[in-house]
């Protein structure tokens, strides 16, 4: 097997550290060989020597598919980069977000009384899902239901079944 190294600039493949590579002669076509000239950009490319050669790297899908198929991968050309997919936010952390970002003195520095006025304005007492007493007594309330419904059915289990003849 020859030994061979690729005539793109910058191009790290070679015949020791990618065996696997192919490698492909630039064509000899006038109207191809300028255009791999352009794409190479290579000053010091021998374009009629016979041992130039460009490794099958370069090419989309890792292999030249005809004489006309040019190079397009190259060490300077940006990879796409996926873009970052956006999270979906509930309206509720969408509008906690803009508040902290209107919001341009930290809670901290702002006085007691400003503190109070702002938790007034945002809970209702009247309001059952929001006073923490009310949720208190309401569970309060449903576990005293179960605990009795429960002991019922202990006792019901614990006499003893007659028979009825």
């Amino acid at each position: 097997m020859s030994h061979y190294n690729c005539c793109v600039p910058h191009c790290t493949n070679s015949f020791r550290n990618a065996p696997y590579l192919h490698y492909y002669r630039i064509p000899k076509d006038p109207d191809v060989r300028k255009k791999y000239v352009v794409l190479i950009r290579n000053e010091t490319l021998k374009v009629n020597s016979e041992s130039t050669r460009i490794w099958s790297a370069h090419f989309d899908g890792g292999e030249k598919l005809s004489k006309t198929h040019l190079p397009s991968i190259f060490p300077w050309t940006k990879q796409m980069v996926a873009r970052r997919e956006l999270k979906r936010v509930s309206f509720e952390e969408t509008q906690k977000i803009e508040q902290t970002k209107k919001r341009k003195t930290p809670l901290t520095e702002l006085p007691l009384d400003a503190l109070c006025q702002q938790s007034k304005e945002n809970f209702s007492v009247d309001d059952p899902s929001t006073s923490v007493e009310i949720q208190t007594s309401l569970t309060g309330d449903l576990l005293n239901n179960l605990h009795d419904s429960l002991r019922t059915r202990e006792q019901e289990i614990a006499k003893p079944k007659g028979r009825d003849s």
